[in-house]
């Protein structure tokens, strides 16, 4: 699967999210951002991003709020290597 195949199966769940939010009745109401994104990087080191995106606020301020919120709740994945760094730390052991 290329990627071009990859973000157009991604825009039809994107699709399908908004017909669910009609069957239910709560697209006024609902507040949602999605962006769906593959990288790649040229010879020269250049990285671009070709993304599929969606945007569901019915104002400014509700675009504010949701990115607040991922902004508020957003936890990095922690590194493998600081994770056993961290677990041989003190104990005199050095992987070196």
């Amino acid at each position: 699967m290329d990627d071009q195949e990859f973000l157009y199966r991604v825009r039809e769940l994107a699709i399908e999210m908004d017909k669910l939010a009609d069957e239910f009745g709560v697209r006024d109401r609902m507040m949602s951002v999605m962006v769906v994104g593959v990288t790649t990087v040229d010879i020269f080191g250049d990285a671009s991003m070709q993304a599929v995106y969606s945007y569901n606020a019915q104002t400014k301020e509700e675009l504010e709020e949701l990115t607040d919120f991922m902004k508020e709740t957003y936890d990095p994945p922690e590194k493998e290597d600081d994770d056993l760094d961290d677990l041989l730390n003190g104990l005199g052991i050095s992987l070196n």
